[in-house]
């Protein structure tokens, strides 16, 4: 059975590159709520980084192991497992944010292989369309063949779920 595991930084209640208050309590109104929550669920993304999908992966060789987000903020370690581990593969979820850091970055082809990677939309259904749309197009403008966008929008999954 195949695992996706959450990898990299968690979003939270406020975006403060996008949307900072300026103001402390006014930041503390907006994000206690979320905040607490967070504190009930979860400790942080400590355990969160995708450097511990290799200690995973080494342990458990025929588990197939897909991390979310190219590791969201870690990606230098998020390729560097997919690029040692035969079982590691990491979804393109995320938004916006992820897709510029990973084009930008140019990573894909120079860090890691579109045969390490499958997308995910990491939306709700309203907004996948969108999600997909943006990463065909961002896929198209960087020259990347047909094949390989297949392979990351559906082969590579195909494979790590069985599907024929």
């Amino acid at each position: 059975m195949p695992i996706l595991f959450h990898t990299g930084i968690r979003g939270g209640p406020v975006d403060f590159l996008l949307f900072h208050p300026r103001d402390n309590e006014l930041a503390e109104r907006a994000s206690s709520q979320g905040e607490q929550r967070n504190r009930r669920t979860t400790k942080g993304a400590a355990r969160m980084q995708p450097i511990y999908l290799d200690t995973v992966s080494v342990a458990f060789p025929q588990l197939r192991i897909i991390g979310a987000h190219l590791g969201y903020g870690l990606y230098d370690s998020a390729a560097a497992v997919a690029r040692w581990r035969r079982n590691v593969s990491f979804d393109v979820s995320g938004g916006a944010v992820v897709r510029r850091h990973i084009l930008d970055r140019e990573m894909i082809y120079t860090e890691i292989l579109p045969e390490k990677l499958v997308w995910g939309s990491d939306t709700d259904v309203a907004h996948m369309s969108r999600e997909l749309t943006a990463w065909m197009d961002a896929f198209n403008k960087m020259g990347m063949s047909a094949d390989d966008q297949d392979k990351i929008f559906y082969r590579n999954a195909a494979a790590i779920f069985g599907v024929e």
